[in-house]
């Protein structure tokens, strides 16, 4: 009692779930009627459930709060700037704290919330500089809400506490972000030695790790970050890096280059003379050697770093990027950060675009000067509305104005010929059905896709073994499609899959023909991005009846596993143009033959379809080359396999 006398305690009343103050007959709102800079303390009544916005904000004052214990949500700011608040006792019901809820109450020493506590709002603590003692809730959502002063994750009993200073059983934190994992981790045997390690890192290379954990992954991955590499990253910021502003920049280029990565690279690539060359890489060891002599003879300015970060997409670790790196630093530097950033981002694309020109387009490594006439490309001179698209199709693999100055005639060519851009009267694509022929289910799928299960059912009669191996490629989904001869892109399928028909490539013949005559089209299968993925080239008969494939190529990046549901959605492509095709004819199509030399499906074909009973005469492909040096006739004079018959029972 002798406490009450000495303070001035106003009793609140509450009326329809709002808080008043009460005094002789009138009745207002806390903020109202009571003076905040005389107000010690006030006690609220127990059916009040939620303290609502500025209800205390700015009472001075105000020493004591008796919170409700029916209390559920207190709201943003409610006790903002009560500078006099010493300690807040929360009641088990409450569940939300809003934001700034007690900012600027810089006399508060002592926190106790309970578990029943999820929901912690932004800097609802903010500038309480004189707390020394929080009592956590478990399960709370942000525990960056508490004061950056306490250093001090402890355990009591089964309670979790922050403090600013060390008791018996306590672990120091560096980083207010570590109070999850501590109170979700605490009793795991490496949790002492992991905190130790964490606190010791410098704070952007902690911050850029712990991002990435989340909920119980996170012991995971403080576990995988405990490494000599991570050590290394250390020892190259002390040794070398005086900027500590851009550090945060910099880690991103560390792990770009693979500073960070955990086990040696085992890499695989073809030499010049067509022999696989296998190598093991540690690129955590080069990549930080590699960096530190930059830096060191003042190569590598630590605050392009900035610059590049702000450019760069996303930060993964790229092994033929920091190869490319490694080997042209010095010309990279000379064209500037935001050219390393545009390397970096579009390598893949540029490293599809830069193979050679003769058979089977061998993979390069792409140059300095490959990029910068790469990304100069759209340049070409001569660039019209009716001819943008040839433009931006060139542009990604050819930087000569020759190239696209031929693609542009050869595309005009067709134009002039009138000639149809199907063999059929309408455009033909599908996705193909990877369900085996052998399952009775009636679903949905299966009505809507029941003429092609029927396909499917006819091409596995013929084959010497089942679909079960696509399983192992269910989850990757192909379309085929007769590519149109208007499409520019018919040019370029050589460097899309691997194969010398393209532009500039010994095979342009091939790849203008299916735009110059109106009687050969391109066949391709696209992956589930739509990017096209294989190709062949047929030619049709009509006044034999027959069509023959040249042969069949895939870019060079696709798995064993992929290449049965490959197989078999050319299969289905050739059995649907067959039959639309006899369906628009007098005259059918009685066989489809395929050659089989530079065959990418050769395996499969020779294990499941039958040698042609006598060979189809082909195309010279060579007569629509616009260059005389460029002779390839094709690859289907001497080996054919036969992938469609009308009729399997007679002999055509």
């Amino acid at each position: 009692m002798r406490f009450f006398k000495k303070l001035k305690l106003f009793y609140l009343a509450s009326l329809n779930n709002s808080t008043f103050a009460m005094g002789g007959n009138k009745i207002a709102p806390v903020s109202k009627f009571i003076d905040k800079k005389n107000a010690d303390a006030v006690r609220l009544p127990n059916d009040i459930e939620k303290i609502k916005r500025y209800d205390f904000a700015d009472f001075i004052s105000l020493k004591n709060v008796f919170f409700p214990k029916n209390l559920k949500e207190i709201d943003e700011k409610a006790f903002f700037n009560c500078k006099s608040l010493d300690k807040i006792k929360l009641p088990k019901k409450v569940q939300s704290i809003g934001n700034s809820a007690f900012a600027y109450c810089n006399n508060l020493k002592e926190i106790i919330l309970p578990n029943s506590i999820t929901h912690i709002g932004n800097d609802c603590f903010y500038n309480c500089n004189s707390v020394q003692s929080v009592k956590l809730p478990k399960f709370a959502d942000n525990y960056m809400a508490f004061p950056v002063n306490l250093f001090y994750l402890s355990k009591v009993g089964n309670d979790f506490y922050l403090k600013s200073k060390p008791s018996k059983n306590s672990i120091f934190i560096a980083d207010i972000s570590l109070v999850k994992y501590g109170i979700t981790n605490w009793d795991n045997d490496n949790f002492k030695k992991t905190m130790e390690y964490l606190n010791k890192l410098p704070p952007e290379l902690f911050s850029y790790f712990y991002k990435q954990a989340q909920g119980d992954k996170a012991l995971n991955f403080v576990d995988d970050i405990l490494n000599s590499n991570i050590k290394k990253y250390v020892w190259l910021r002390r040794k070398s890096i005086h900027y500590a502003g851009v550090m945060d920049y910099f880690v991103g280029i560390c792990e770009i280059l693979g500073v960070f990565e955990k086990t040696p690279r085992t890499t695989q690539r073809i030499s010049k003379s067509n022999k696989q060359i296998t190598e093991t890489i540690d690129y955590a060891q080069k990549a930080t050697e590699f960096l530190y002599q930059a830096i060191k003879c003042n190569k590598l300015d630590v605050v392009d770093a900035e610059k590049i970060s702000k450019k760069v997409k996303s930060f993964k670790f790229h092994p033929e990027f920091a190869d490319f790196v490694f080997k042209n630093l010095d010309e990279i530097l000379k064209e500037g950060p935001i050219f390393f950033a545009e390397c970096y981002n579009r390598f893949d694309e540029v490293q599809k675009a830069h193979t050679t020109n003769k058979g089977g387009c061998r993979q390069l490594a792409p140059t300095v000067e490959f990029f910068i006439q790469y990304f100069n490309s759209n340049k070409f001179i001569g660039v019209t509305k009716e001819n943008q698209e040839i433009a931006n199709v060139v542009g990604k693999y050819y930087a000569k104005q020759e190239t696209f100055d031929t693609a542009v005639r050869v595309m005009k060519i067709g134009a002039k010929k009138h000639i149809p851009a199907n063999i059929l009267k309408e455009d033909l694509k599908d996705d193909i059905i990877l369900s085996t022929p052998f399952d009775k289910e009636d679903n949905e799928s299966n009505k809507r896709f029941n003429k092609i299960n029927e396909r499917i059912k006819r091409i596995t009669q013929l084959s010497n073994d089942t679909l079960l191996n696509l399983v192992d490629v269910a989850n990757d989904k192909f379309s085929f499609e007769l590519l149109r001869k208007d499409s520019a892109l018919n040019l370029v399928l050589g460097k899309l899959c691997g194969c010398c028909a393209h532009l500039e490539g010994i095979g342009a013949g091939i790849a203008f023909s299916a735009i110059l005559h109106p009687d050969i089209q391109n066949i391709v299968i696209k992956n589930n991005k739509g990017e096209i993925i294989a190709k062949t080239t047929m030619y049709v008969n009509r006044k034999e009846g027959y069509a023959i494939c040249n042969t069949i190529e895939l870019n060079e990046k696709i798995k064993v596993s992929q290449k049965d549901a490959i197989y078999y959605a050319f299969k289905q492509a050739i059995n649907t143009f067959a039959e639309k095709y006899n369906q628009e004819n007098d005259v059918k199509l009685k066989i489809i033959n395929v050659g089989m030399n530079f065959n990418d499906l050769h395996d499969k074909i020779t294990h499941t379809d039958k040698k042609a009973k006598f060979l189809l005469e082909p195309i010279d492909y060579s007569q629509f080359s616009l260059k005389f040096d460029r002779n390839y006739q094709g690859d289907s004079f001497d080996n054919q396999y036969t992938l469609w018959e009308i009729d399997k029972d007679k002999t055509f």
